[in-house]
């Protein structure tokens, strides 16, 4: 049998013990998706958004697609952009992510 102050020790230590547990079970952590989706770059370039954010007269051309006379060239520019796509479906947070990178270039558009 336990004395008072030995009783109060050992509930001390399963309390403690609960409360870590506890916590334990309800934290998470946060890890980013890594999911790679190929999805038409002309819609993305022709969203209601994309039409606002991008000057038309500026041309994005990606990997071999054919394209007119290069009147200016820029330099190629690399970007890693990465959007929070809480309350998104995948498609609209490729989309939004791709015109953000398109429009991290923007200031070099000119």
């Amino acid at each position: 049998m336990l004395a008072d102050g030995d009783r109060e020790s050992v509930d001390a230590g399963i309390t403690d013990s609960g409360i870590l547990l506890g916590a334990l079970l309800f934290t998470t952590t946060s890890h980013a998706r890594d999911t790679t989706h190929m999805l038409s770059i002309e819609e993305a370039m022709s969203t209601p958004a994309a039409r606002e954010r991008l000057d038309p007269n500026i041309g994005f051309f990606f990997a071999d697609t054919p394209h007119g006379e290069v009147i200016a060239e820029h330099g190629n520019f690399v970007t890693n952009k990465k959007t929070n796509a809480f309350n998104k479906s995948d498609e609209e947070a490729c989309k939004w992510v791709m015109l953000s990178a398109c429009s991290a270039c923007r200031p070099r558009q000119g």
